[in-house]
Order: C-alpha cells, then sequence, then structure tokens
C-alpha cells in the first residue's frame, strides 16, 4: 500500500479552480470532474466549458461516485479509456470510480484506479484543503511538540519512561520552535492554546491539558471492544476549519481540547473547530518523548 500524505497529490474541482499555495504545490495535483461536468453533448468529447489548460489523462480525471453517472457515462464505451494507474503525470488513464453498492441485485460496489500497488496504490491523493508544505508540517509538529512539554505532568511521564535529559530534550524542542517562528507566547495565549503560565490548556474550559490523556484510550463500550483503538482521551482540533481555497493545516490553528464535554460548549466561543479524522496524539506522544 503507498501512503498519502498532507502534501502528496491534491484533488480539487475544476468548477471551484485551484487556489494555489504562496509556493504551489510541493508534489503537484490532479483536477477532478464529475461526468456531468466534462462531456459534452455528444460523450466522449468533452464540454466547451473545459479549461484548455485542463487535459484528460494528464492532470484531469473523470470521477464516477453515483450509479447514475456510471450508468449515464459508462467509461467502457469509450474508446480507449481505462482507470488512472499514477498519481504523476501522465495518470496511465482517464477517470476513477468509487460508486457504492446499492439494494438492487444487478448491482455491485464499483471501484477502479487507485485500489492496489498495480493501480497507483491506494487513493489518488487528498483534497485541496488538506494540504500542507513539507515546512509547514514541520513547523506545526514542533509547535505540537512545544505544547505537549508544557502539559501538566510531561516530566513525571518522561521520567517513568526513563527519558534521560528530559530538560534539555524540552529546551531542544523551544529552541527549533523559536527558530521556526513557532513559539510565539503572546499569539498561543490569544488563541487559547496556552495560558498566562505558559501551560498548555484546553480552550474550551480553560483547564490544563494533562500529558496523561495525550496517551490514555477512551474506555469502550461493553460489547463495541475493538484491539487496535487508537482515540485518546484528549483530542487535537482545527480552529479554522478546513475549506477548499484556504490552507489551515498549520501552526497556531491546531489545538488540544481534553474532554468531549467541553467540546459541545464549542458554541459559547466564536471558534470553529474541525476534529481531525486520524488520531494523530498517540503518534505524536511518541515523537515527543524520543526527540
Amino acid at each position: 500500500m503507498v501512503s498519502i500524505l498532507v502534501n502528496e497529490v491534491i484533488l480539487s474541482s475544476w468548477k471551484l479552480g485551484i487556489s494555489l499555495p504562496k509556493k504551489g504545490f510541493e508534489n503537484g495535483y490532479i483536477v477532478i470532474a464529475d461526468p456531468e461536468e466534462y462531456f459534452s453533448d455528444k460523450p466522449p468529447l468533452p464540454s466547451s466549458n473545459l479549461p484548455k489548460d485542463l487535459i484528460i489523462g494528464e492532470n484531469l480525471l473523470v470521477y464516477y461516485e453515483t450509479r447514475q453517472q456510471w450508468n449515464s457515462y459508462n467509461p467502457s464505451q469509450y474508446k480507449d479509456w481505462q482507470s488512472a494507474t499514477s498519481r504523476k503525470s501522465p495518470l496511465g488513464g482517464q477517470y476513477v470510480a468509487r460508486v457504492p453498492d446499492t439494494t438492487s441485485q444487478d448491482d455491485s460496489l464499483i471501484r477502479q484506479g487507485y485500489i492496489d500497488s498495480n493501480s497507483g496504490g491506494q487513493g489518488a491523493g487528498i483534497r485541496v484543503y488538506e494540504y500542507a508544505s513539507s515546512e509547514e508540517i514541520e513547523a506545526t509538529r514542533y509547535q505540537l511538540s512545544f505544547l505537549a512539554w508544557r502539559t501538566e505532568g510531561i516530566m513525571d511521564i518522561a521520567r517513568d519512561e526513563r527519558i534521560q535529559n528530559s530538560d534539555e530534550c524540552k529546551q531542544k524542542i523551544d529552541k527549533e520552535c523559536e527558530k521556526l517562528g513557532v513559539a510565539e507566547l503572546k499569539l498561543l495565549e490569544e488563541h487559547r492554546i496556552i495560558d498566562s503560565q505558559q501551560r498548555a490548556i484546553c480552550p474550551l474550559c480553560l483547564k490544563p491539558i494533562l500529558a496523561q490523556e495525550l496517551a490514555s484510550r477512551v474506555e469502550q463500550a461493553e460489547g463495541r471492544n475493538v484491539p487496535d483503538l487508537t482515540v485518546t482521551t484528549a483530542n487535537l482540533f482545527h480552529i479554522q476549519e478546513l475549506r477548499a481555497g484556504e490552507y489551515n493545516h498549520c501552526s497556531y490553528n491546531l489545538l488540544v481540547c481534553n474532554k468531549w464535554g467541553c467540546f459541545l460548549q464549542k458554541f459559547k466561543f466564536k471558534l470553529t473547530f474541525t476534529v481531525l479524522r486520524k488520531p494523530v496524539l498517540p503518534m505524536l506522544y511518541t515523537a515527543i518523548i524520543i526527540v
């Protein structure tokens, strides 16, 4: 399986347009179009509204996600059309399909393009609003480490884990964060990420984040236990939500909330929180101790 990182290939609807980051996308991008958007009245000819710089199979793919689209514009009827197999140009095909199954006995799940190692790996990339450059990813990780070292009990955990020179580790992180410009205490306090005592806090209840919450798994309901649970009692959120045209997967926009009950109080604040889809705190916790 090929992993997808937040700076790999970007997928964006051509109708929305592409708002480029200042330094562009590190690994290029693929634009996707619904069949109704791409095809003219005489498929497979493209619509006259298609931007001239978009070329099918080079930087553009048709994306099938409904049964109606598949039935109306079935790619098997178009000469030389095949599913894409590469994230780099040329893409090895003209389309990708992710059509769910239906209750009809005649229908079945359709997954074509980017499904295994023989077809380019799992998935073509990430959505444009999830993008972050390698530089921003590094800065954000360091800032999260900076905050973790300011959680209550972090030194006790470091001692229990037999981490030597924990003070030196903290100083190393602080120094690097200052170099990267992600250790501005005033700004962190304004964003309710730390308090006046420089402790990492929950921005909703303003209570200190406990280091143990970064590693403790949530309690599972009886009968629903799974062996690979990675959800922790503390959760990572975006202050400003991820949306097309903005690049909010960045430093000073990620924070920790220590209770779901606090999350329910979000309506009391003029903040928008988007919970991250992947449980990153367990990995973060481990990285902090090792650094």
